[in-house]
């Protein structure tokens, strides 16, 4: 049986430990992704030519 995977925001203002996780085991997530940093910080910035 194929599933679809279903992502959802979790919030994480009181700590991911504390808030985020729990939420997420509200849910019953059966995965967590964790972001460490925004991903366009590497984003290189526009030059001037």
């Amino acid at each position: 049986m194929n599933r679809s995977s279903i992502g959802a925001h979790v919030p994480v203002a009181g700590g991911l430990a504390k808030t985020g996780l729990a939420y997420a085991q509200e849910l019953a997530a059966e995965a967590v992704q964790v972001f460490v940093a925004n991903p366009r910080g590497w984003a290189t910035p526009v030059g001037d030519p």
